[in-house]
């Protein structure tokens, strides 16, 4: 069995502290009202994303302090 990277374990432990735990690319697809596939693809520059759904959820990100992993 091995060690787990700690800077998993460090980011397993925050988020554990943090009430409802970090944000995933589900819970800002949610607050978009989008698909997560959607949320990807605006991460990834990816395919072709209207720029008011872009400007949507990149607020949503900004204001929810969200870094995907």
């Amino acid at each position: 069995q091995t060690c787990p990277d700690p800077a998993y374990v460090l980011y397993w432990f925050i988020g554990n502290l943090i009430p409802g735990g970090f944000m995933n690319i589900r819970d800002i697809a949610k607050l978009a009202g989008v698909t997560h596939t959607t949320v990807s693809k605006i991460l990834n520059n990816k395919g072709s994303i209207s720029e008011e759904t872009k400007k949507k959820v990149l607020a949503i990100i900004k204001k929810n302090n969200f870094y995907p992993s």
